[in-house]
This record gives structure tokens, sequence and C-alpha cells, in this order.
């Protein structure tokens, strides 16, 4: 009988602590997210694109409402203080907007980028700032062993 009033006894304890959201308060209005992977000596491309989205309420999910196409995106390498623009482009294949740069500046690795995006009606400057790492080199034998059939392989017929 102990056993079963204590078992009641945690069960209501468990559900009274329970509370009806499972996170914080729910947002109101647009939220913005931002999204790139800036690689070393490559530019801004279809490849490597800026995505800029909105959040959506899952009630009125539009996925064509889900990118946004009307911004200032701006990109600024913190050494130098060179700045330029990004456009959007529509990628039919993917059913994405990406944002690239035009006049393909090549990405330095060790250089520190900023992004600030201006969204007409939204009031906040969105902005990200990152610092390119090192570009990474494979070494197929770092030991120096040369031994036949191991490490990895540069050539493409070679498994």
């Amino acid at each position: 009988m102990v056993r079963i009033i204590i078992a009641i006894l945690i069960c209501f304890i468990t559900l009274s602590a329970c509370d009806n959201y499972t996170s914080g308060p729910r947002f109101e209005g647009d939220v913005y997210a931002i999204s790139a992977l800036l690689m070393a000596g490559k530019p801004i491309n279809t490849e490597h694109p800026v995505y800029l989205t909105r959040s959506a309420d899952i009630n009125d999910f539009d996925p064509m409402n889900l990118f946004v196409s009307e911004a200032d995106v701006r990109i600024t390498e913190l050494e130098s203080g060179q700045s330029w623009t990004l456009s959007p482009i529509a990628d039919m294949q993917d059913m994405t907007l990406k944002w690239i740069d035009p006049q393909e500046h090549i990405i330095q690795a060790e250089y520190s980028y900023k992004i600030e995006i201006e969204v007409p009606g939204y009031e906040s400057l969105i902005s990200a700032q990152t610092t390119v790492p090192p570009m990474a080199n494979l070494n197929p034998d770092y030991c120096q062993h040369n031994v036949e059939g191991e490490g990895y392989s540069l050539d493409p017929q070679s498994i």
C-alpha cells in the first residue's frame, strides 16, 4: 500500500511540474536566418551561396515565401574594409533563392568577413561575422613510409 501511495505521489509531483510549453515563448512576426559557407579560394557563387530565409507559421506555410528576395545584402572583408553587394538568383532545380557575388571576389583563408542584411520593413540590421579557416591539404603519406596500397590516393582511378 505504501508503494502505491509513493508511486501516486511521484506521478502527481511529476505531472504538476509540467508546463504546457516545451520551449520558450513563441516569437511573433518575421524572424530571419542567414546561412552560408565561405570557402577559401572560392567566390560566393551558386555552389557556395548565401541563403536568407524567414520564419513561417506551420499553419500558413508557403514554400515560395520562405526565401527572402527583397533585401540589401553586403559582405565586408574586415582586414581591407573592401565591401561588395550580393545579388539574388532563383535556382529552379532546388526551388531556392541564392544570394551570390556577381563580381566573384575570391574568399581569402584566415581573413574575417562580415555580412550585413537590411530587409525592407524590418527595423533591425541582420549581421554575422566569421573568420575563414586556413585551407586544409591532404598529405597522402604523412610519415613518408611509401607503403604500396596504404594511405590516401590523389589518383581518381585508385581507391
